[in-house]
This record gives structure tokens, C-alpha cells and sequence, in this order.
């Protein structure tokens, strides 16, 4: 990326830069201005899911407002059934598995071994970036307020250095974290894909010693108001005041609005566009870092014709204000009975005010006048039975609203369901109810990882160095550069666990082998094979057992370079010949073999003796086997 430069041909500097900054203003505006009816239902989610439910949105003022009881002595108890309801929500989701593979360009070996690299930064990427906990934040705010973001970024201060001269020069790394819907700005909140969006500006509040941090300049503090969480009286009744958290709006101090503009290219921007500046001034202004913007999107519930999905919470407000209402009312009838109100002749007690005011305590004797009537309990209604089955029912409708059974909200079953397959079954529902957000969930985190990879190739210009975790290659490390990434084809590595659950998956895998479809033609089922069996079945500590085939092939594959080379080498003493052949022979049907074998048939006898070397090797065993 180059520094921002003003093209001074046609306008002078400080004008150039006024008009940017100018553009800049008056789209944030403009879109604010469009996105605000979303804003308050994100506001009124966040709320409801904290606690705060006797609010709604004024549509005549467009403000988030309290509303209050008709009478002071109803009761406004808040029964929160959305929390706990979004929790479990979530706690399904964790299911899911994120482990992912980059599929070869081509069927050539070496496509094959690029796309091993690409994998295996992927996966370095998950775990240095800090993956599951960015990803549970990410589910959390779809879920509140219908969508979240995934922003990826190349840190130049990030990774490690090299000395130039006496310098320290980082490499730079690669680092993503999760944008809220309050900070996402697109073009038009009536574009339903992100690739519809001729620009995206990404406004978030800062603290002006981050932007010195980040940027190295120092800017002045501004106005910059965020959400934030705030006590707010929202319960109440029967003479007391009850106080809940909302969502409010809030000025930061020492803080600044850090605007970063995305272009899309045009033919006016073939690069496209990038611009981050602050209010009063411009921090950088140049190409977009690759060919798409670095975002992925998730959506709790896709809507059609709209930018932003919606979230569950839509669906459980009005259900979870009835249910708060039922829930009132039965509690102001427990209140009237057990405050014992009384029929009282007129002037048969002499300080009516105070047994107004106070009523009647335990042990108060009350003194009336016989002959005006004796003081008498009011007498009290029954409350009809209807009224507890509708608040039955609309818990009920509740966990069928957040895609959830009575099963799998609370855990039990209901009374008429004993058959385990009946309960099984209801598994399997609450699973194919809640895929469809899971699916969303995978797709954005595919999206993310197309973004890793394109980045890492527009700044692998140098080679890199990453340090393996949990590797059982020799060097622990892995060194590549953009060259080796040349497929996106990104794919994970296992199914939606909400549709094929662990359960179904571990049937299927022990059919497959009483079937001996994972068998070869010995009938044994090949280490790599094993491997993968047992990483689907969550055996990881046997997995570790067979860390010496990781060996053996990356082994192998050192061997590949120096025989295409023409290099002839002896067999290893610990070689494991299977292994090793299967190696070797898929270097043998490679395009660079062909190649190298018709300009340089010399050279390539070396790969074919070895191969050679390690088939007589493999007949002898089996020889001595038979005898």
C-alpha cells in the first residue's frame, strides 16, 4: 500500500483533501440517516435481551421510549425468557466445527502440496488470531441485532522481523476481528450481497492514542458517541422501583470517529479505492488491499431485498411482553390477597386514612363501631385455570419462535414423550431448525478464510516463516511465500454437525467399516485413512500414535525435490516402504515429471530407480511373510 499523496494537478492540496474529507462526512450522514429505523430495533433487541422490556420505538419521534403502567399498583416484574432462549441458541451452535481444507487448483502434485501449505495457514491463523473467541463474539451479535462482520487486515507491526541495516523491520501478519452492525455503513441497506455494494464505510469510535498507535500521527478528540450499557428504572409496582440494564447511546471521551472508506474498482479505480481518516484529516488513502472487500457477513435470518438479516429476537418480543403480562396479572392477584383488602361500613372505624394508608398487619387490633357494621374481608375471585395454560403455551411458543423444542430449551421431555427414538427424533428436529443459521455461520467463516488467503498472497512477496503448533514435521516451522497459494477453493472438513449429528456420523463410520468400504485391497484400512477415522470419531489422543506417518510423507516429499533434481538416493534405514512408494509414485504422475522425464530422461531415471528400490523392498517382505 502507498501513503496517501494529493494529486495537486488539478486542485490545490487543502481543497483536494476538503472535498474528500467533505465526501466522507456527508455519506456517513446520509447513511446513518437510512439505517436509523434498524438501529432502534437492534437498540430494542439488546434490551429486551438484558432485561429491559417495557420500552418499544415512538414512530412518531423515532426514539427508543419507557412506557408506564396504567395504575402504579400493577405489577411490571420482567420474566426473561429471551435470554436463556439465545444462550441455548448459541450453546448448539458451539457444535459446529470450523476445521478447514484448500482444495488443489489442479490434480497436479504440486497443486496438491501448495494447497497443504494453504491449509496449514489456515489453520495457523485460527490459532494465533484467537479464532473461538472472535467467532462466539461474532454468533452473539447476529443474534442480537440479525447480523455481525468479520474484518480481516494485514498488520504491518505484526510477525516477525528482519534486520535492514540496523533496523528492525517487521514482516507484517495477518489479523481479523468482529465489527458490530453500528459500525458497518453500505451503500444501500436495499443491496442484499456485499458484492452488490459499489462501497462499504466501516466507522468506528477510537481513542486518539490508539490512531497515534496505529498510525503514527496525533489527532484531536471529537465528538463520538458509541452504545453502550446503562441502569435504567424498568420494573416496578405496588409502591416500589425496580431498575434493569439497557442499551443507550454514550459519549466517548478522548475519542475519535476512525472512518475507513471502501471502493469497489470501477473504471475509474480499476484497484479500486481505500480511504481511513478521521474527521479533520486523512491517514491513508490508496488501492483496496485485494480484489474484494476484506468482510465477511453473518446474518442470523436472511431478508429478502435487505442488506442487514434479522434477528430471532424480532420474533420473541411480542411473544415474551405476553408473557410477561400473564405472569403480572397472576402476581397482582397474589398481592390483592395476601394485602387482605376490606369491606368497611361507612364511619364504623374512626381513622380511616391510616388503614388506608397501612392496612392490616399482623397482630393490629382494629377498632370499630358495632353499630355501624362489622369491618369484613373483600371476597376474591377464582382465578380460571386458563390463565396458567396460557402461560404454558406461550413458553411454548417461544422455544418453537427461537427454532427449539421443550427438549432442547429446558433439557426435559415432555411428560407424554418415553420412547428414546421419539426423543431422538426430536434432536434431530431442533437440529435441522437451528442448520440454517449454523449454515449461515459456516458460509461466513468460508468467506473469512477466502479473504485470509487472498491477503497473505498480496503480501507473501517475501517468504515467511510460520512456527507450527502441534506439527510433526522436523523443522516445526513452515516457510512460504504468495506462490504457494493459488487456490480458494476453501471447504470444510467435516458436515453442518446440526444436520448430521455426531451420533448419525459415528453410525455411518461403523457401517463403512463392518461394510469394509475404508479397507484396501489387503483389508486393512491405510493410516491415512485411520487418521481421519479417528479425528471424525474425536480420538485425538490416539491420533498422536500416528505421528510417524506425518513423518514419513513429509519425508518423502523432501525426497521428491532432490530426486526431480537427478539427484540418486539410497533408501532410509527407518523408511516406511509403503508410505514412501505412494509418495513417490504420485511425483511419477505428476505434469513436472512428464516434463522433466521428455527434456532430461537422465535425470529422471533417478525417481524411477528409487521407486524400484522401495517395490523390491516391499516384495521381499511379503516373501518372507509367505514363507
Amino acid at each position: 500500500m502507498k501513503l496517501f499523496q494529493f494529486k495537486e494537478k488539478t486542485k490545490p492540496r487543502g481543497e483536494y483533501k476538503e472535498d474528500i474529507l467533505s465526501m466522507l462526512d456527508a455519506e456517513c450522514r446520509r447513511r446513518h440517516d437510512e439505517r436509523r429505523p434498524l438501529e432502534l430495533q437492534w437498540m430494542l433487541n439488546a434490551d429486551f435481551f438484558a432485561g429491559h422490556q417495557y420500552c418499544d420505538v415512538n414512530p412518531f419521534s423515532t426514539e427508543l421510549e419507557d412506557y408506564t403502567p396504567p395504575f402504579d399498583y400493577m405489577e411490571r416484574g420482567v420474566y426473561n425468557r429471551i435470554a436463556p432462549l439465545v444462550e441455548t441458541r448459541i450453546a448448539n451452535f458451539k457444535s459446529l466445527d470450523f476445521s478447514m481444507e484448500v482444495r488443489p487448483a489442479t490434480g497436479e502434485l504440486s497443486d496438491y502440496e501448495k494447497s497443504l501449505v494453504a491449509t496449514r495457514l489456515l489453520t495457523q491463523t485460527q490459532y494465533k488470531c484467537g479464532f473461538a473467541e472472535k467467532k462466539d463474539s461474532l454468533v452473539l451479535w447476529s443474534e442480537l441485532c440479525g447480523t455481525a462482520f468479520l474484518l480481516s487486515w494485514w498488520d504491518k507491526n505484526k510477525g516477525d522481523a528482519v534486520l535492514v541495516g540496523e533496523k528492525r523491520v517487521p514482516l507484517g501478519d495477518l489479523d481479523f476481528g468482529v465489527l458490530t452492525p453500528y459500525e458497518v455503513l453500505p451503500e444501500s441497506i436495499y443491496k442484499e450481497s456485499l458484492a452488490e455494494q459499489a462501497s462499504i464505510i466501516l466507522e468506528q469510535v477510537v481513542r486518539v492514542e490508539e490512531v497515534n498507535r496505529r498510525f503514527g500521527v496525533r489527532v484531536k478528540p471529537c465528538k463520538a458517541e458509541t452504545v453502550g450499557i446503562a441502569p435504567t428504572a424498568g420494573t416496578g409496582g405496588f409502591g416500589y422501583v425496580g431498575t434493569t440494564f439497557s442499551l443507550t447511546t454514550r459519549t466517548a471521551e478522548h475519542s475519535t470517529l476512525l472512518r475507513t472508506y471502501m471502493e469497489k474498482a470501477s473504471a475509474l479505480y480499476p484497484s479500486g479505492r481505500m480511504i481511513i481518516a478521521t474527521p479533520d484529516r486523512i491517514l491513508y488513502y490508496g488501492t483496496m488491499p485485494i480484489d474484494e472487500y476484506p468482510l465477511a457477513v453473518l446474518r442470523c435470518k436472511k431478508t429478502v431485498g435487505m442488506f442487514f438479516g434479522r434477528s430471532v429476537i424480532e420474533d420473541l418480543i411480542p411473544l415474551q411482553r405476553a408473557y410477561n403480562g400473564v405472569k403480572n396479572k397472576l402476581h397482582d392477584y397474589i398481592r390483592s390477597l395476601s394485602l387482605n383488602p376490606l369491606l368497611v361500613p361507612e364511619g364504623s372505624i374512626g381513622d380511616i386514612d391510616e388503614l388506608a394508608a397501612n392496612g392490616v398487619a399482623p397482630g393490629d387490633i382494629v377498632e370499630y363501631d358495632p353499630a355501624r357494621g362489622e369491618p369484613k374481608p373483600l371476597a376474591a375471585a377464582q382465578m380460571p385455570s386458563g390463565v396458567f395454560e396460557e402461560c404454558e403455551n406461550l413458553a411454548h411458543e417461544m422455544e418453537y419462535a427461537a427454532g427449539l423444542s421443550h427438549l432442547g430449551a429446558t433439557g426435559n421431555s415432555q411428560t407424554s414423550l418415553t420412547s428414546a427414538s421419539a426423543i431422538e427424533r426430536l434432536r434431530e428436529i431442533d437440529g435441522v431448525r437451528l442448520a440454517l443459521t449454523g449454515d449461515n455461520i459456516r458460509a461466513s467463516i468460508l468467506a473469512a478464510a477466502k479473504s485470509w488467503l487472498k491477503l497473505y498472497k498480496a503480501h507473501g512477496s517475501v517468504a515467511h516463516v510460520e512456527k507450527l503448533i502441534g506439527s510433526y514435521d522436523t523443522s516445526g516451522a513452515l516457510v512460504w511465500s504468495a506462490e504457494d497459494i493459488n487456490s480458494y477453493d476453501v471447504v470444510f472438513e467435516s458436515e453442518n454437525a446440526l444436520l448430521h449429528s455426531d451420533e448419525s456420523q459415528l453410525a455411518a463410520i461403523r457401517a463403512g467399516i463392518e461394510l469394509g468400504l475404508f479397507a484396501g485391497e489387503d483389508g486393512k484400512i491405510p493410516a491415512g485413512v485411520r487418521k481421519k477415522l479417528l479425528c471424525r470419531m474425536h480420538i485425538g489422543d490416539f491420533v498422536r500414535t500416528l505421528g510417524e506417518d506425518d513423518l514419513q510423507n513429509a519425508a518423502a516429499r523432501r525426497e521428491n525435490n532432490r530426486l526431480m533434481r537427478g539427484e540418486a538416493l539410497p533408501l532410509g534405514v527407518c523408511d516406511d516402504h509403503e508410505l514412501h512408494l505412494a509418495a513417490h509414485r504420485r511425483a511419477a504422475l505428476d505434469y513436472a515429471y512428464d516434463k522433466l522425464r521428455r527434456k532430461d530422461p537422465e535425470k529422471a531415471r533417478a525417481l524411477e530407480t528409487h521407486i524400484a528400490l522401495h517395490a523390491e523392498k516391499i516384495k521381499e517382505a511379503k516373501e518372507t511373510n509367505h514363507a
